[in-house]
């Protein structure tokens, strides 16, 4: 007879185990390693402007080792990939100024990326505006 660690699930942290047992002799027939699970979709929860680009902000996502963060101006019809961090914030900083951009946000681990929120959340961006010229005035 075989000893063998009971079956587990797979979940978004690991990976998990099956096994087929003969139940007349109790030999080992078969034994697979399920996938882990991709993460969930994270959830953006604040966009605003800054003075050095547009920021975003996601609820973390269990078993998500990294986010790819994306992108999409009014009008455009696809996602532009735009980054990859490990942390659930993401400043945006080569965004053009004066215009309407859309973000979306996919969790990662080692089952590959989950999937995102299509509609995403949108925001104009509008630039700190530059001090071009200072003076003193005489009264």
């Amino acid at each position: 007879m075989i000893s063998l660690p009971p079956s587990t699930v797979s979940t978004v942290n690991s990976s998990g185990s099956a096994y087929k047992i003969c139940e007349t002799c109790g030999k080992l027939l078969q034994s697979k390693i399920l996938p882990q699970l991709k993460p969930a979709d994270p959830k953006i929860y604040s966009i605003s402007n800054k003075i050095n680009g547009i920021k975003i902000d996601w609820y973390n996502v269990n078993g998500a080792d990294s986010y790819r963060v994306y992108r999409r101006g009014a009008g455009e019809g696809y996602w532009t990939y735009i980054a990859t961090v490990t942390t659930n914030s993401y400043i945006d900083t080569t965004a053009k100024n004066n215009a309407y951009w859309r973000y979306t946000v996919r969790a990662g681990n080692e089952a590959g990326y989950g999937g995102y929120d299509n509609n995403g959340k949108y925001i104009k961006y509008v630039s700190a505006p530059h001090i071009s010229k200072l003076e003193n005035l005489k009264i």
